[in-house]
């Protein structure tokens, strides 16, 4: 808390992370031990420090980009030495947001317990989620909620793709969304068919393999199931997310 409060301070934004991993290894009768960060190069200790306050202390927040905020999303690679590598962003905030992340991440070599598996140890993915909030857009940066905003968002573009019928507007809103919210399936799905309808059929495969990599999505779900069964795009991703009857 008292790192936080100094960032308010210093930098015009907060920023909060939350580490997640990618969907876990199911190998029958296989131990799979995730790696654990360190905070220090070449640790040998077992203690596993937070990658949370290691990330508020040393990122410096681009003054030029105050009024940015959203939820960064970064996957990258551990290999078998604590090495970090084959960094991507999956959900950006800004471009100059996210060269600060790479660099505060790639600072992380060698400060990292190999994952393993079955005591050996080995190359595994990572993927994290960075809470990014502007003070100048919040009086109480910690308890923003980016799931309200992301509803509004997903409201809008509802409206907009589905009883408009203007794509280029719902995607607008869809992408504002999901800056906030990236890990919303409803948002990723309808993006995706947003992006189908103006002949993006590579992004929306995008968005559609995400939402089944999160586990798929019941469109028993949507308040729009029907308008939407109506969409061009909606055959071809029931058939990849096995929605169909």
């Amino acid at each position: 808390m008292k790192t936080i409060k100094i960032l308010l301070i210093c930098m015009f934004a907060v920023v909060y992370v939350s580490a997640q991993n990618v969907p876990p290894y199911t190998i029958a009768e296989t131990e799979v031990n995730q790696p654990k960060f360190m905070a220090v190069k070449m640790a040998t200790n077992t203690v596993e420090n937070s990658l949370h306050n290691y990330i508020a202390q040393n990122f410096k927040y681009p003054t030029s980009e105050a009024n940015h905020e959203g939820t960064e999303v970064v996957h990258f690679v551990i290999d078998a030495t604590g090495e970090v590598s084959n960094f991507t962003i999956v959900n950006s905030v800004s471009a100059k947001i996210d060269n600060e992340i790479l660099r505060v991440l790639e600072s992380t070599d060698n400060m990292w317990i190999p994952g393993q598996t079955n005591g050996v140890p080995v190359a595994m993915e990572k993927e994290i989620a960075i809470k990014i909030v502007s003070s100048i857009a919040s009086a109480n940066p910690a308890h923003k909620d980016f799931a309200e905003i992301a509803r509004t968002y997903y409201t809008k573009g509802s409206e907009k793709l589905l009883l408009e019928h203007k794509s280029k507007q719902a995607l607008r809103n869809f992408d504002k969304g999901i800056k906030y919210k990236p890990y919303d399936q409803s948002l990723l799905y309808l993006r995706g068919l947003c992006l189908y309808e103006l002949g993006k059929t590579d992004e929306a495969h995008q968005d559609w393999a995400r939402v089944k990599k999160l586990g798929g999505y019941n469109m028993n779900d949507s308040y729009f199931a029907e308008d939407i069964k109506k969409l061009k795009g909606y055959h071809e991703i029931a058939a990849m997310l096995d929605l169909e009857e």
